[in-house]
């Protein structure tokens, strides 16, 4: 192996070790509201509802944040009042963050129900990160209109 093989391979073994445990013990974890977008451009993720629901009836929604090499997908929180309901996806970054520099898609589903016929709204609430926010991002939401028959 040459020289530089052995410092790269020197250097990711370094990089794992940071990410890793030692055996029994979990790596400390910092739970936040998803990242539902990256930068002004980027068009914000997939938030997939149906068109066309019944009264009373459960469906699903998916939606996808956006994470490195450290995150993972935490829960889906969902609360509804009355024609409206508000899905907010969350998830985890292991602490400390020498990790991948990859873009992850991270899926995130929630069950659903309307009571009343009529429309009503699905709101998908997480965070814009990029070069004109604070580090923490800004708070975005995304809205799809369901018809509830």
């Amino acid at each position: 192996m040459s020289f530089p093989r052995r410092a790269a391979a020197g250097a990711l073994a370094v990089v794992l070790a940071a990410c890793t445990a030692s055996p029994g013990e979990q790596e400390p974890e910092d739970r936040r509201v998803g990242i539902l977008r990256l930068y002004q451009t980027d068009p914000p993720a997939a938030l997939v509802v149906p068109d066309t629901v019944r009264a009373g009836a459960d469906f699903q929604v998916s939606a996808t944040t956006l994470g490195g090499g450290c995150e993972r997908a935490g829960e889906t929180e969902v609360d509804v009042q009355g024609g409206v309901a508000t899905v907010t996806p969350y998830d985890y970054t292991a602490l400390p963050a020498a990790c991948t520099d990859i873009l992850r898609h991270l899926p995130h589903t929630a069950v659903l129900r309307f009571g009343t016929p009529g429309e009503a709204v699905v709101r998908l609430r997480g965070r814009r990160v990029g070069l004109d926010t604070p580090p923490s991002g800004v708070y975005l939401t995304v809205e799809k209109r369901v018809v509830v028959r």
